[in-house]
């Protein structure tokens, strides 16, 4: 297993066969980009390169290019798309005997990579748990049991799953892009870019490549600057609302709602966030009765240490059946905004009042 794509190239000898596969699109395509520039890196190479689709071409076809010579290459490189297409049924024991891909991987040529791009369900997460001590020996079992042909690849070449990155992971993540591009961005204004954006990664990807450019002659990334490329102002934000309605300020949550609400359109962005302040709130419950260990209960509600005691002043401000009203209030508003033509100054600040009233 690989846990990126530079591990392909880890050594002088090239893996004769490779398995791409896993819910993150975006990786995925990012990898195999990388991959391929590397592997054919100008249009000379290009010649020693067949790009297949499971589509268009049989499995039969795949491998005659894959047993065929590299003309001006060290390497041919062979390429397929939508592999899982060509056993997508139940494979037999006969079947699986007579497939040529079966003897292509008894011996596969030396002298071609064979990159095969698939869409396995049944192998989903298995990389995460391979990494998880506790789920280690049923992840071992599921690749010893894998049907043909994923056994065989799992088992004796290279392959590299790419998970799906959930929302709650989408400021993590661009924390670590940035730092990659050699800057730094606070938890906080990472969360409130992450909440400008549709929760796609492909998405988040370039409204991060945004900000750099914006941001191209600074080494910190402020929420000040978040404010500035979105539009929001450095009062009246979504972090200051949420922070208000935690000390369940109401006449301040609601100063804030209008000003945003007046400058923007933003009652989509509001309501995700307060779902998804509640709900870390409603986590808190119980993370905050088995643990007292500040980091501990940020890494079980997933957010940034430096929130837990926001986060746990606001839970001494509601009540367990106060915080289930909440989303209750949430989800009306989120119906009523979507169903009728209310106005949406009044359908929001009925909500805070559904809220924060006693």
């Amino acid at each position: 297993m690989l846990k990126n794509i530079s591990q392909f190239f880890k050594s002088e000898k090239l893996p004769p066969v490779l398995l791409m596969y896993g819910e993150e699109d975006f990786l995925l395509d990012q990898a195999y980009d990388t991959l391929i520039s590397k592997l054919c890196p100008d249009e000379v190479s290009r010649y020693d390169a067949d790009f297949v689709d499971a589509d268009e071409k049989s499995i039969n076809e795949v491998i005659i290019a894959a047993e065929s010579f590299p003309f001006t290459s060290s390497k041919r490189v062979v390429v397929v798309k939508n592999f899982h297409k060509y056993f997508s049924g139940v494979v037999s024991k006969k079947k699986q005997e007579s497939s040529p891909l079966n003897s292509y991987l008894k011996s596969p040529s030396e002298t071609t990579v064979l990159i095969l791009k698939a869409s396995v369900e049944k192998l989903k997460g298995l990389s995460v748990s391979l990494n998880n001590p506790s789920k280690k020996s049923q992840a071992e079992k599921t690749i010893k049991n894998a049907k043909f042909p994923y056994g065989e690849i799992l088992r004796e070449y290279e392959w590299i799953e790419f998970p799906k990155v959930y929302e709650s992971d989408f400021p993590r993540w661009a924390i670590a892009k940035i730092k990659k591009a050699g800057k730094e961005i606070s938890s906080e204004a990472a969360q409130l870019l992450t909440a400008h954006v549709n929760p796609v990664l492909r998405e988040l990807n370039n409204e991060v490549d945004k900000l750099l450019l914006f941001c191209k002659d600074k080494d910190e990334i402020t929420v000040d600057d978040i404010n500035e490329l979105v539009g929001s102002s450095r009062k009246h934000n979504v972090f200051e609302l949420q922070k208000s309605i935690g000390q369940r300020n109401l006449p301040k949550s609601l100063d804030i709602l209008e000003n945003m609400l007046s400058t923007d359109r933003q009652e989509m962005l509001i309501l995700t966030m307060l779902t998804r302040y509640f709900t870390t709130l409603w986590k808190l419950i119980e993370a905050s009765y088995n643990e007292s260990n500040q980091y501990k209960i940020a890494g079980a509600v997933r957010v940034a240490p430096f929130f837990v005691p926001e986060y746990l002043a606001a839970l001494r401000k509601y009540r367990y059946d106060e915080i289930d009203n909440a989303f209750f209030a949430l989800a009306e508003a989120d119906e009523t905004l979507k169903t009728t033509s209310t106005d949406s100054i009044y359908v929001m600040q009925k909500m805070l009042i559904k809220i924060m009233d006693r």
